[in-house]
């Protein structure tokens, strides 16, 4: 029990380590002409662009907005399904990086958990 919670603790700051950095990098790197075209109305109502251009919801916009990137139909009802055509190929690389990161990191913590309980269902049986 003690070795699975310590790599638990281990694989959770790895993954910290690495995601927070890379999603402020994301988030100083996206480019300033997106923000200029999408991030207003229609699109956005008042308040929504009030409320995430403070400082800890504007990487939420960052992620809305790389999501709609990597998977245009998110944006449909905000109208952003052409978002991803005028996203720079170096940001949308980037972008699709930075999902598939979190998404395996994400996946790989759930398979650690799995294979943890596993273990220690077949210590039980053991003993």
């Amino acid at each position: 029990m003690t070795y699975g919670f310590f790599l638990l603790v281990v694989l959770a700051g790895a993954f910290w380590l690495i995601a927070i950095p890379y999603a402020l990098m994301i988030h100083f790197l996206m480019p300033r002409e997106i923000l200029d075209k999408y991030f207003k109305p229609p699109h956005f109502r008042e308040g929504e662009i009030a409320l995430f251009s403070g400082v800890p919801f504007a990487l939420m916009r960052t992620v809305m907005l790389v999501g709609v990137m990597v998977f245009p139909k998110l944006g449909k009802k905000r109208k952003l399904t052409e978002l991803h055509l005028e996203t720079p190929r170096w940001y949308l690389g980037a972008a699709k990086g930075s999902f598939y990161l979190f998404f395996g990191s994400g996946l790989g913590f759930v398979a650690v958990l799995i294979a943890l309980g596993v273990l220690e269902l077949i210590m039980k049986l053991m003993v």
